[in-house]
């Protein structure tokens, strides 16, 4: 396909999003049959090829399969389609420069059978941790850009967006992810899409977005959903098809994810968050920072409230630092490790019996109220500004000295309380001295 020339863009993008909205319908209708797809994923109802807006001069994607595959790319240039039979495995296309020079193309992808495609890759470099941690649940994705190419020796290196679209191409849309029966992985890290449809993916686990530019999304009818990076992606808005229409709003939709078990979406819009009853007993992290707007949590059919982390069995980390969502912290006798709770209007904070606790960083909340008890795992707790009265700074004081912990010294362990909280008394001070004897960094008014 010539590649669409850019005074026609707004109208062919009005059409493409009537076609995608009659599409979602018609994936809603039968995704049944879609879950129920046969294991050579030739027969389905539902989308029958991958299609991506790629507006650059080249583009290099890269899959991953199951099983043996044929692999047909249509780069929309003029040119013949690429076809390729491959082995199981992780596959990086060759790069490709478009036959008809730089601008909007659409590429299109087949492969048969599409019950081999396992990963979609437009670029990952496990943005935000990417999925390597067991618990996620998720075969490890190999790295695109790899780790071979020239530059990207250093597995840390966190390309740029100018970068990682230098090396991929940029994509600025997909639509047909469905057509990929039994994808586990989609990954479109700090590329330039928009808008992301996982809805009826029934074998989807990971969707890696890492500072893309994605702002709506749907992830209904996501059962195997473990991991959900839109991290510092500026998501505002996410919809589901119900009764044959579209209904949007600024939540991020996770309630059809029961095995749900980590949530990146720091510096995104969303006013709430949704998840299924199940996965409160799955989730262990939960990363929603900066989402100013966000003042609850529903948790399936029930209605919106504020966020109770009694609720959460398996929550080791728990990010939310400047999202309003909760108003009081109880976690007693689980399993958390990491809370980073800044400004988020708490009031009350109750830790108790909780053995793997490492920090806990709460400053400028409006606490009245601090109660800490056989955390002996404790090394980082920040209060301050957070109008804490003498009796208060005392304690925690005492608690941090009673667990008679010897620092290092290179990173020493900390206890912060100064700014708009009371100064400590002659005991509490003679507290932060026998810290402070110990390497501990002690700061106090």
């Amino acid at each position: 396909m010539k590649r669409t020339t850019h005074g026609t863009r707004a109208a062919f993008r009005a059409a493409n999003r009537t076609v995608l909205a009659l599409a979602a319908v018609t994936v809603a209708l039968f995704a049944g049959l879609i879950s129920c797809a046969s294991g050579s994923g030739d027969e389905q109802s539902g989308p029958t090829e991958i299609v991506m807006t790629v507006d650059d001069s080249h583009f290099r994607p890269a899959l991953e399969l199951s099983a043996p595959a044929t692999i047909r790319v249509d780069y929309g240039d003029g040119s013949a389609p690429f076809v390729l039979s491959a082995e199981a495995g992780a596959r990086e296309l060759a790069d490709r420069v478009f036959a008809d020079g730089p601008g909007e193309h659409e590429v299109t992808l087949v492969v048969t059978p599409w019950s081999a495609l396992s990963v979609l890759n437009l670029g990952f470099r496990a943005g935000d941790g990417g999925n390597n941690t067991t618990a996620t649940d998720v075969p490890e994705i190999a790295f695109h850009p790899p780790t071979t190419a020239s530059g990207y020796e250093n597995p840390w290196y966190q390309p740029s967006e100018a970068e990682m679209r230098s090396y991929v191409g940029t994509v600025t849309a997909i639509a047909g992810l469905q057509a990929a029966t039994h994808l586990m992985a989609f990954c479109c890290e700090r590329q330039a899409i928009e808008t992301v449809d996982c809805s009826n993916m029934t074998r989807l686990r990971s969707l890696e977005a890492y500072y893309s530019q994605i702002k709506s999304h749907s992830f209904q009818n996501c059962p195997a959903l473990r991991r959900c990076c839109l991290e510092s992606t500026g998501a505002n808005r996410s919809w589901r098809i119900e009764a044959g229409a579209r209904v949007e709003d600024r939540s991020l939709d996770l309630r059809d994810s029961p095995l749900l078990q980590d949530i990146r979406g720091t510096g995104d819009d969303h006013d709430l968050l949704r998840i299924h009853p199940a996965a409160l007993g799955t989730l262990w992290h939960l990363c929603k920072m900066f989402n100013r707007d966000m003042d609850a949590i529903q948790i399936g059919s029930e209605a919106p409230a504020a966020l109770d982390l009694t609720r959460f069995t398996a929550l080791r980390e728990c990010w939310i630092m400047e999202s309003p969502v909760i108003d009081e912290v109880e976690f007693v006798g689980g399993s958390i490790h990491s809370m980073w709770l800044n400004a988020c209007g708490i009031r009350a904070i109750d830790i108790r019996d909780n053995e793997n606790l490492d920090e806990i960083l709460a400053p400028s909340n409006p606490i009245e109220t601090i109660t800490i008890s056989n955390c002996p795992g404790l090394r980082r707790i920040d209060l301050r500004n957070c109008g804490l009265d003498q009796t208060e700074v005392d304690y925690v004081l005492a608690y941090m000295d009673a667990l008679e912990v010897v620092s290092g010294t290179e990173y020493p362990f900390t206890v912060a309380l100064e700014d708009g909280n009371a100064a400590p008394s002659a005991t509490g001070a003679s507290h932060a001295a026998a810290l402070r004897a110990r390497n501990w960094t002690i700061t106090t008014n």
